[in-house]
């Protein structure tokens, strides 16, 4: 048979086979053929530290570790049965009670008549080995789980719409994924090696350099909402989110940051908060109309009476001005009950016969503070519009403007033939409203016609310029401000400019969210 052994070594060269067995580091053996033990060579004597007397037969048995001999025992009678070689790993018990894992491999010694004579056994400790292909084992398993989860996060970093940025303790930035490519418009490999300073606002610098210290001490941070700046120059609203990053040892050496785009969220925000204030205004503006235009109409009744039974030609006029001021807040007070505004009642007519009276009655309040209130006008075209509208824009920029300028100042009303600049360049008219107060900083000015906005914070209710604004678009006009806040050379001019034939658009029915009083 195939591995057996031809002649048994025990009768040739006795002597040297035991000199041979006893110099090897294995663990050697010879059994019968019905698997007693009859002799083990020097080293399984060290090993174990037993007698031949304790070994021979089974009494191999008791160096075995029970949960496995089973198993041997069951091998072992099975090669006796068959006469095949035998080969198992198991333990074996070290004479200071340690138990180490053997490869055992037992081949048969047969006759010339191929009959079993004897069973040749090595031993061979593989422990260490074993220890060392299974920590091998161990790491590859743990290292194919990091890759595994290495491929993971890459994934998701670079599918993320988020923007994740890694950096140093020195704000140099040392990765950079295709979601920070999208929100700030730089490339990995622009950004990658330069300081994050680049995307910081110069005012919020001190925050980041507060950050730096907190991640150094091994702090986080969470969600903390600030700004960040574009390659193209645009403002953003970030959600951030900053990680320490440590060493081997455990040492913070940078910063790993989470940054979400928060911008149309906040804008969606403020628009709700924006519509939810402007509808809480409509109710209580046309509750107040309401009460208000019982004694409107009384006192308009009373300004008639006054007038036809004035003898006095100065009176008369005074009265038929008042009579008209009253009459456009009679039609304020019935445009606030139904809160829509209406077309009807737009005709065509030149700004210079809306702007005429206002300029009357603003004079004596002008005059009170010295102010020079004066009109020039070049052309005077007119304009479709709805003139109550058109003059409730004209006297809240008057008023602004006197209330603007310091005593001895000026405001100038110009009147003037004009193009639309942009789109079709459409003819119109151009009023100007010039004051020489202080001017307005560039950081108001763009916030200047958002409802509730307001400078005047005790009697300002912040929508005098989105109303006018509104009322100007709607006539298919635009209204703009410029403003220099250098002294000796400061001033404001608001322009609006208003086509001669466009239809005054109608308020969108569906934005009538109170029905008229009955």
């Amino acid at each position: 048979m195939k591995n057996a052994l031809a002649v048994d070594p025990l009768i040739q060269g006795d002597d040297l086979f035991r000199e041979l067995a006893d110099a090897i580091p294995q663990l050697v053996w010879m059994a019968d053929p019905e698997g007693n033990i009859l002799w083990y060579n020097k080293r399984w004597y060290e090993y174990t530290g037993t007698t031949f007397d304790e070994m021979k037969g089974w009494g191999w048995k008791r160096l075995h570790d029970p949960e496995f001999l089973p198993q041997v025992i069951e091998r072992w009678n099975l090669s006796l049965t068959t006469g095949e070689p035998l080969e198992m790993k198991f333990p074996l018990r070290r004479a200071d009670g340690v138990f180490r894992l053997f490869l055992t491999r037992v081949l048969p010694v047969r006759n010339s008549d191929g009959k079993v004579t004897r069973w040749f056994g090595t031993n061979t400790d593989i422990d260490a080995e074993e220890k060392v292909l299974q920590e091998l084992q161990q790491s590859r398993d743990q290292l194919q789980v990091a890759l595994s989860a290495s491929q993971r996060l890459a994934a998701i970093v670079a599918s993320t719409d988020d923007a994740i940025v890694s950096k140093g303790l020195d704000g140099i930035v040392t990765s950079w994924n295709a979601g920070a490519e999208k929100m700030f418009g730089y490339s990995a490999e622009t950004m990658i090696g330069s300081p994050i300073a680049t995307i910081i606002p110069p005012e919020l610098m001190e925050d980041e350099a507060r950050f730096l210290r907190v991640i150094a001490q091994g702090g986080r941070i969470e969600h903390f909402e600030t700004y960040r700046r574009t390659k193209s120059g645009e403002t953003i609203e970030v959600s951030l989110t900053l990680s320490p990053v440590h060493d081997e040892s455990g040492k913070v050496i940078g910063v790993a940051k989470i940054a979400r785009n928060i911008t149309q969220h906040r804008k969606a925000e403020r628009a709700l908060q924006t519509n939810d204030r402007l509808a809480s205004v409509g109710r209580l503006a046309a509750t107040i109309a309401h009460e208000i235009n019982n004694p409107l109409a009384a006192v308009t009744n009373l300004v008639f009476l006054a007038k036809l039974n004035s003898a006095e030609s100065n009176t008369r006029d005074l009265l038929g001005r008042a009579e008209e001021e009253l009459g456009r807040v009679a039609q304020l007070t019935k445009q606030t009950l139904g809160f829509f505004r209406t077309t009807k009642g737009a005709v065509s007519q030149s700004l210079a016969e809306l702007v005429q009276p206002l300029v009357g009655l603003y004079s004596s309040r002008a005059g009170n503070k010295d102010v020079k209130l004066s009109v020039d006008i070049k052309q005077d075209p007119a304009v479709y519009c709805v003139p109550s509208e058109i003059r409730q824009v004209v006297a809240n920029l008057l008023n602004n403007s006197i209330d603007a300028v310091e005593v001895g100042g000026s405001v100038t009303i110009r009147i003037s033939a004009a193009r639309q600049r942009s789109g079709a360049g459409s003819p119109g008219a151009r009023l100007t409203i010039a004051d020489s107060g202080h001017g307005i900083p560039a950081a108001i000015r763009k916030h200047l016609f958002e409802p509730f906005f307001t400078t005047k914070d005790d009697v300002g209710t912040g929508l005098g310029l989105w109303i006018s604004k509104t009322i100007v678009e709607r006539h298919g006009g635009s209204i703009r401000v410029r403003s220099r806040i250098t002294p000796g050379s400061s001033g404001t001019v608001f322009s609006i400019f208003l086509p001669l034939n466009a239809a005054v658009e109608e308020f969108p029915p569906e934005a009538r969210t109170h029905p008229k009083p009955t």
